[in-house]
């Protein structure tokens, strides 16, 4: 599936400002990311699966848009491979020191629930799944009196 048949140029509005919303609330910073197809290495496919290689390239893109940079340590990314049809969410350092492992696994799952049902725009499980990583982020990282805006709000879009 090509990216432009996945999300329309509404839908990667209203995921922004899912975005922007809820980092009203919270030092964390998310990033959406969505990916036609996982670019790896030639040599990566004889070894590794498909979930290997997609959550290898979702922690590339991590930190390709500098989601580790936050001052806090405070990024996620929700990254999607529509080809492999996978989605990730990264946690940097200090999400995963506090949020226990398998948190993000709801957020997943409303995106996957989303693309599965014809009725709905791909976009709204993603702003659904922004809405609840925002829920945790603002219980264990409430925005901060000098927060600011570190990283981009809008979609990344990689065409194959």
């Amino acid at each position: 599936m090509k990216v432009n048949d996945f999300l329309t140029e509404e839908s990667k509005k209203l995921i922004r400002e899912a975005v922007v919303n809820v980092e009203k609330t919270t030092a964390g910073e998310i990033r959406v990311a969505v990916i036609e197809k996982c670019k790896a290495p030639f040599f990566h496919s004889w070894f590794s699966t498909v979930d290997t290689l997609t959550y290898n390239r979702a922690l590339e893109e991590f930190s390709r848009l500098g989601m580790s940079a936050t001052r806090d340590k405070t990024g996620v990314l929700i990254c999607l491979f529509l080809r492999e049809k996978k989605v990730w969410v990264i946690g940097d350092q200090a999400i995963n020191e506090k949020v226990p492992p398998g948190t993000w696994d709801q957020a997943v799952a409303l995106i996957i629930e989303s693309i599965k049902d014809p009725s709905q725009d791909n976009g709204a499980g993603i702003c659904k799944a922004v809405e609840l990583i925002g829920k945790h982020l603002a219980e264990h990282f409430p925005r901060k009196q000098d927060d600011t805006d570190e990283l981009s709000d809008d979609v990344v879009v990689e065409k194959e």
